[in-house]
């Protein structure tokens, strides 16, 4: 019994299988067939797409209608991949830009600097030196000094050494001009300019004779004057030749004269060659009266000659008050008045010298007739200050020590800085064309006695302000010279284009405008190759656009997608007994396309 039941379930799995292994043979067979077509229907579409370079939208509905057509409902994809190449373009930027434009200028930018150097200033040292500091000397004083005759002055007995002249009756005698007995010169002239060698006389001549002149002068009527002192004017009497006697001998004829030291020579007058001789005597003055000047007394010794020329009264310093250097000369002058009325200034003797340093008194003394017959000593006290001749500052200078401070110091610089609102890292900078004055900088003094100053002008330096960049620029003042770095900028222009400010060539030309150009972008020399997806959205809107077709480009590669979306129940009764039976249908070609018509690529690039 069992087994006859174990053969019937047998018999029946049987027909079961075979009948299952029939309907999947035959939708096998079923699924293989619609494939092909599916796949001879995609080759027509991609062949026709290769070929034409684009698809449109007649050409894919054509393809859906067959395959709907074939009773395929599938879900269908369309992608491509694009292989792109283009040119690679960069913006250059304006730093390099400038840089490029500039390259292009051929013209020269040499550097040309001279040599730089300033004096130390001149320091005069007496320019401070103490306003009462010695500026005289004894000699200097004793040259400049006039001396006071006595005037008015009547003889007393003071004035005389010895005895008592009123008591005993004495009488003095001077003498006058009633004393003398005067004998005239007499002289004979041979005027050699004419030859003539008669005797020549001033005929109307008067002499007067001058009681203060040693010998007599003449008045000429020729000229109606009076020669100086001892001169004779006379006039040849053959001739009419004037002839003048000074002293010596003098030729009237050429102007010349001829010395001698004895008036009573025989001369030739060597400028003409004339040898005629001139004979000269002379007046002698002789004291007729028998007397002696002086007292008369009943004694033996006569008093001949009076003192008060020589009594001292008292002395006075010429400079009371004086500042000297130490171990320098006094002034020890002083100006003595005597008993007659007279002044004389002498030179006296100091008690001491100015070998100490400080202010004291120091007394003058001069030796004289104290009265008549009698000496004494005179004395003045003067006021010395005393100071040192020089001092020696901290930077070494010797100076005079009458100055409060080294005037070395004050004048020399011990530094200088170049300042400026346009300062850049340190250096200056300024424009072609430009001073560093015109371009406002100025100069920092730093003088050895830290005293500072800002000067404006007044260096000397050696910027080369035609050229453009960077140099050292040597900078002189007052003897003081330091480098300092300077930036020259090229001249600049506003670009009418775009406004912007920029640099024009070192000689002035305009390069073009750096901005401008970083604008323009340039082909690098390089290409970029790239791949694109090509989207199924992408290729039905244009298959859907207004050009109602999608255009690719020579080298795309599109691939098509199928799967179906229709099973039958007994797929799905099989799918579920065995998973993956009957699942779907999967369609996937591709086809490069070589795109052959010039229009489309045209296309492609609009």
């Amino acid at each position: 019994m069992t087994n006859a039941f174990a053969k019937v379930v047998d018999i029946i799995l049987l027909i079961i299988v075979m009948t299952f292994s029939a309907i999947l043979f035959f939708s096998a067979k079923s699924d293989a067939l619609a494939e092909s077509y599916t796949k001879n229907q995609t080759g027509r579409l991609l062949e026709s797409v290769a070929e034409k370079g684009y698809l449109t939208q007649d050409m894919w509905e054509a393809y859906l209608s067959e395959l709907s057509g074939a009773g395929l409902a599938a879900d269908i994809s369309l992608t491509g991949t694009r292989y792109c190449t283009e040119p690679v373009y960069d913006m250059y930027s304006v730093t390099k830009a400038d840089e490029m434009l500039k390259s292009l200028w051929t013209g020269e930018n040499t550097l040309v600097q001279a040599d730089v150097a300033t004096s130390l200033p001149v320091v005069d040292i007496t320019a401070g030196a103490n306003a009462s500091l010695n500026t005289e000397t004894n000699a200097s004083i004793l040259a400049a000094s006039v001396n006071t005759p006595s005037s008015g002055h009547l003889h007393t007995i003071a004035c005389y050494a010895g005895h008592n002249h009123a008591v005993y009756g004495c009488t003095y005698h001077g003498h006058v001009s009633s004393c003398y007995t005067n004998y005239p010169y007499s002289y004979n002239i041979s005027c050699t300019a004419c030859g003539g060698d008669g005797l020549v006389t001033c005929t109307g001549s008067t002499t007067t004779t001058y009681t203060y002149y040693e010998y007599g002068a003449t008045k000429c009527p020729i000229h109606g004057d009076f020669p100086a002192a001892d001169v004779w004017v006379t006039k040849c009497n053959v001739c009419g030749t004037v002839i003048s006697v000074i002293k010596h001998w003098y030729c009237s004829a050429l102007g010349t004269q001829t010395t001698t030291s004895n008036p009573h020579a025989q001369i030739s007058c060597s400028a003409c060659g004339g040898d005629g001789l001139i004979t000269y005597s002379g007046t002698t003055s002789t004291l007729t009266c028998g007397k002696a000047e002086g007292w008369s007394c009943g004694y033996t010794v006569n008093d001949t000659a009076a003192m008060c020329g020589q009594i001292v009264l008292s002395i006075h310093a010429t400079n009371p008050i004086q500042t000297v250097y130490q171990d320098e000369t006094l002034i020890t002058t002083a100006v003595v008045t005597y008993l007659d009325g007279s002044q004389k200034t002498v030179l006296c003797t100091a008690e001491k010298g100015t070998a100490h340093i400080g202010t004291y008194s120091v007394i003058l003394s001069l030796t004289g007739y104290a009265s008549a017959g009698n000496m004494g000593t005179f004395t003045d006290t003067i006021s010395v200050t005393v100071i040192p001749k020089n001092a020696v500052c901290e930077n070494g200078h010797l100076y005079p020590a009458a100055y409060s401070q080294c005037p070395y110091c004050d004048a020399y610089v011990e530094s200088i800085a170049l300042t400026g609102a346009a300062m850049e890292q340190g250096r200056a900078a300024v424009y072609s064309g430009t001073t560093l004055q015109e371009s406002g900088y100025s100069l920092y003094v730093t003088y050895m006695d830290k005293d500072t100053e800002l000067i404006a002008n007044g260096w000397t330096d050696n910027l080369d302000n035609d050229y453009v960049g960077l140099q050292e620029v040597t900078i002189s003042y007052k003897g003081k010279t330091e480098v300092f770095p300077v930036v020259v900028y090229a001249e600049t222009k506003t670009c009418d284009s775009c406004g912007f400010l920029y640099a024009l060539n070192p000689d002035k030309s305009d390069p073009g405008c750096p901005y401008c150009f970083a604008s323009v972008p340039y082909f690098t020399g390089q290409s970029m190759s790239y791949t694109t997806i090509i989207m199924s959205e992408d290729i039905m809107n244009g298959i859907y656009g207004n050009e109602r077709r999608y255009i690719f480009a020579k080298g795309d590669t599109i691939t098509v997608e199928v799967k179906n979306r229709k099973r039958s129940v007994i797929l799905m009764l099989l799918s579920d007994l065995f998973p993956g039976i009957g699942d779907k249908l999967n369609i996937s070609m591709q086809e490069s396309i070589t795109v052959r018509s010039d229009d489309s690529y045209i296309k492609i690039l609009q």
